[in-house]
């Protein structure tokens, strides 16, 4: 019996552990980014940190597929302490993904959360609205979608004990 208590105390554990870990790629690239460049520093002057390798996160706006791959417009959001996008209006603008494969728009959809790992390659100046906006380019290494929550709209069924 001991020994059935122990190894359902591992896969407890080691569940809860796997439920805890952020986002795989942040741990795959960690050796390799440059956490002190901020997003900020880099919308003011992207061509100062031009082959700095980042890990930034946001929501998906737009999903293109070209030629040369697939660009994906993103509204940067601050991280959570999982490296995951927290759930805020905040933002210190927009980047531009530029992934050299086939992304398919349906799942890279506008207002999914992602996580990217990859090189600043520059900027783009790209219209948005009645304004020339200067998106910071990131040539991707991995991007990541973050799993969504399940929706609110299902219904649930439990029942319990109470005292």
């Amino acid at each position: 019996m001991r020994k059935y208590a122990y190894y359902g105390i591992i896969f407890i554990v080691g569940w809860c552990l796997w439920g805890c870990a952020g986002p795989n790629i942040y741990h795959n690239f960690k050796d390799q980014l440059d956490e002190e460049v901020t997003f900020s520093q880099v919308l003011k002057d992207p061509k100062s940190y031009k082959g700095k390798i980042i890990y930034w996160g946001g929501t998906i706006i737009s999903t293109l597929n070209m030629e040369i791959g697939t660009q994906i417009e993103v509204l940067q959001k601050p991280l959570d302490s999982r490296k995951n996008p927290r759930k805020t209006d905040q933002s210190e603008g927009r980047f531009l993904i530029r992934y050299p494969r086939y992304l398919d728009p349906a799942i890279y959809a506008p207002r999914r959360d992602l996580v990217v790992v990859g090189k600043i390659a520059g900027a783009e100046k790209k219209p948005l609205g009645e304004i020339e906006y200067n998106y910071p380019l990131i040539s991707a290494k991995e991007v990541e979608l973050i799993k969504q929550a399940p929706s609110k709209t299902q219904t649930s069924f439990g029942f319990g004990l109470g005292l």
